[in-house]
């Protein structure tokens, strides 16, 4: 079979509604399996695939159709300008969390935020944290989850970019192993922020870690213990940042309203125009 074949043939298989640019995701799974560059596969259309490289990506491709995410299959995810590991022991970055650190890294520049010391709170595989270590090369970064699992990829991804010296991984219920006078300058955090009423799509729910998606309190109840004890784990001047629902504007800013914060909190809309991101700068 030809790589021209193989490609007709796969991208008809798979469900529309998962994959709306198909013959692209099939030409991801040959240049990964195959070690083609996307220069040779252009060039040469009629090459025939081996018997190996056709078994390992008929399994890839059947795998794929039945609802494997892309990011396992292949073992890694595209973040910002790095690839970092990626697998079932931690929840996929999606496009709003590669959004939310961009803007973060613009408004460090822009501002001028110190970026000593971050905190990338719930990290999963890490890759925000990491990514703001590689952009700034002075920084130190604690990677801080509840999942042992997540840490251990976030470890191999930490290794991965050779970042071992300026990172420390913390196995930790949000803040309960972050010692009181610890402080950081910039705060990430994606945490778990499903309602255990919403909707979330089968794919999602049988490959992806369940404890990176529920939160209580209408998917509230991991980012308001955050929020809580934020000012003290703060320094002045700092930057919080947090992905969160798509309702979570509307439902959580009466509870701002109601205490006391050292300093200002902005919602800012995502790609797709969801108000999702919530900034907090420390005075």
């Amino acid at each position: 079979m030809t790589l021209t074949e193989f490609i007709q043939h796969w991208s008809r298989q798979l469900p529309g509604e998962h994959f709306p640019h198909p013959r692209q995701t099939i030409r991801h799974l040959i240049l990964h399996f195959t070690g083609l560059s996307q220069l040779e596969m252009h060039l040469k259309p009629e090459r025939e695939l081996s018997q190996q490289e056709l078994r390992d990506l008929n399994r890839a491709a059947q795998a794929l159709k039945n609802g494997k995410p892309l990011a396992y299959i292949l073992g890694e995810i595209s973040f910002l300008e790095w690839d970092f590991k990626s697998d079932s022991r931690s929840f996929i970055p999606r496009p709003e969390t590669e959004a939310l650190c961009a803007m973060v890294r613009e408004r460090i520049r822009i501002q001028q935020i110190s970026t000593d010391f971050i905190l990338d709170m719930c990290c999963g595989s890490g890759v925000m944290g990491l990514s703001l270590a590689l952009s700034f090369k002075k920084s130190h970064l604690v990677l801080a989850d509840l999942s042992e699992k997540a840490l251990c990829l976030a470890r191999e991804n930490t290794v991965r970019h050779h970042l071992r010296e300026r990172v420390e991984l913390v196995h930790s219920n949000l803040w309960e192993q972050i010692p009181p006078d610890r402080t950081f300058d910039i705060l990430l955090c994606n945490p778990p922020y499903v309602a255990g009423c919403e909707h979330v799509d089968r794919q999602v729910l049988s490959y992806e870690p369940h404890m990176a998606l529920y939160s209580e309190d209408r998917g509230l109840a991991h980012v308001k213990t955050i929020l809580s004890q934020l000012d003290e784990h703060l320094r002045p001047r700092a930057l919080a940042a947090f992905e969160l629902g798509h309702c979570h504007s509307t439902l959580l800013q009466p509870w701002l309203d109601a205490r006391r914060f050292e300093g200002n909190f902005t919602w800012e809309k995502d790609p797709f125009g969801v108000e999702r991101f919530l900034f907090y700068r420390k005075l």
